[in-house]
């Protein structure tokens, strides 16, 4: 299970290249998994600071949806586990982004890079299922 932000500034929102996993190479949003014993707000405020340098008030993370996805990954050793992410989604909507801080080449760990997109650049093949069902679902709401 993990706490992942949909966060945006002046009309673009941000993702970050994963580096690690079956999801490599695949845009997502930024977050990840809850430590032990820390609730979803704490660990969405954690991982933007981990993944992109961003400090976040957690009182401005609105709770917006909660999102399932699943995939087959074959390890380099030929070993296939099936996946199954839980995500609990946040809006935030940042009026004010230090880009001093802000680390566009992600964390060094899970994330490779970090990026603000408009909605027109974002290319669906691209990017993870989480995030793919999460686009997906704002398609169909805008119609």
């Amino acid at each position: 299970m993990g706490a992942y932000a949909w966060a945006t500034y002046q009309g673009k929102v941000l993702l970050v290249k994963q580096a690690l996993g079956p999801n490599t190479g695949k845009w997502s949003l930024p977050g990840g998994g809850l430590d032990f014993g820390e609730d979803a707000r704490t660990a969405l405020v954690r991982e933007l600071k981990e993944e992109c340098g961003l400090v976040v008030n957690p009182a401005e993370a609105k709770l917006v949806e909660t999102l399932s996805a699943q995939t087959t990954w074959t390890h380099d050793s030929g070993e296939v586990d099936e996946l199954h992410w839980v995500g609990i989604i946040f809006a935030l909507e940042l009026s004010d982004v230090n880009m001093s801080t802000f680390c566009g080449a992600g964390d060094g760990e899970s994330a490779g890079e970090s990026k603000w997109f408009a909605r027109e650049e974002i290319v669906y093949p691209e990017l993870s299922p989480l995030v793919r069902s999460w686009v997906h679902g704002l398609s169909l709401a805008a119609q």
